[in-house]
């Protein structure tokens, strides 16, 4: 079977590969992190979104395909990065063992599983939120950090700036 290779042209988007650090947490687990590591560039396609309740809110998934310039050892331990989006990777492979073409197949809702997390299960962002949302949800604006701290605790205050 053979597939058609996408143009240079079509690759115009940039992306960083991270690559997975992994510490150990001192319960026998481990803490991930990850490090840049490449840029490359590359073509993304929405293949399908959908959105359903679940324990009382509304979750969306969204599926891509990200095709790039075949290279080896990308594993869905990685991740890619554009801009602040961050995409896990859960399958990487040359479809027509050409070596031409490497197609990352990424679920866009959990590619920052731990801020999911930390929303309760589901991602709300929002530049401005919509009238009656319930906490807890993420805003995108101007910053104001304030330092607020002592000889005995360090810590700061962040403020959206209107």
């Amino acid at each position: 079977m053979t597939s058609k290779s996408l143009s240079i042209g079509a690759r115009s988007r940039q992306f960083v590969l991270e690559l997975p650090l992994e510490r150990p947490d001192g319960f026998g687990g481990v803490i991930r992190s990850y490090a840049p590591g490449p840029q490359v560039w590359g073509a993304i396609e929405m293949l399908s979104g959908h959105e359903r309740v679940r324990a009382d809110r509304p979750e969306q998934s969204l599926t891509h395909r990200i095709t790039l310039r075949c290279r080896e050892g990308v594993t869905g331990a990685m991740r890619l990065t554009s801009g602040l989006r961050r995409f896990a990777i859960r399958a990487a492979s040359d479809p027509d063992g050409s070596k031409r073409d490497l197609v990352c197949l990424i679920d866009a809702a959990s590619g920052d599983a731990e801020l999911r997390a930390l929303m309760g299960g589901s991602l709300r962002l929002y530049d401005e939120p919509p009238r009656g949302t319930e906490p807890v949800y993420a805003l995108f604006g101007d910053v104001k950090a304030e330092d607020w701290s002592t000889d005995l605790d360090r810590g700061h205050a962040q403020s959206m700036i209107s």
